[in-house]
C-alpha cells in the first residue's frame, strides 16, 4: 500500500535502449599470426569466424532490435534489458579485446576497405 502511494510522488519513466543495425563489415586482423585468433559476434543470431592467414575476413552483425522499458526508482520492468551487438577476438578461449558495434564503425579503413583491428602480439 505504501509503495501505492508514494509511486506517483516518485514518477516512473521510460527507458529507450539503443540497438544495432543489420550490417556486414570488412575485418583485417594485423598480427603477426592472425590465423590464430577467431572472432565472435555477440548478438542474438551471432555468429564465430575464424581468422584466415591474411587476417581478412567478413563478418555480419545482425540486428538488434531497440526496447523502451518502464522504470520505478531503483526498479525496472518490462523484460531484459538488451545488450548491443558486440565483437570479441579471441584467442582460444581467451577474450583479447571487445569491440561493441558503434567502435567497429570506428575503427580505421585500409586501401582496400576493410576495417583495421591490431593486435600486438
Amino acid at each position: 500500500m505504501q509503495l501505492t502511494l508514494l509511486a506517483p510522488l516518485l514518477g516512473c519513466t521510460s527507458t529507450l535502449y539503443f540497438g544495432s543495425p543489420h550490417s556486414i563489415e570488412r575485418i583485417h586482423l594485423t598480427s603477426s599470426k592472425p590465423d590464430q585468433y577467431s572472432l565472435y559476434v555477440d548478438a542474438p543470431g551471432g555468429s564465430h569466424y575464424q581468422v584466415p592467414a591474411d587476417g581478412r575476413l567478413v563478418i555480419e552483425f545482425p540486428e538488434v532490435p531497440k526496447e523502451c522499458r518502464g522504470r520505478l526508482p531503483n526498479m525496472f520492468y518490462g523484460g531484459r534489458k538488451p545488450g548491443p551487438a558486440r565483437l570479441e577476438v579471441r584467442k582460444g578461449k581467451r577474450v583479447i579485446r571487445v569491440l561493441y558495434f558503434r567502435e567497429v564503425e570506428a575503427l580505421p579503413i585500409d586501401n582496400e576497405g576493410y576495417r583495421l583491428i591490431e593486435i600486438k602480439s
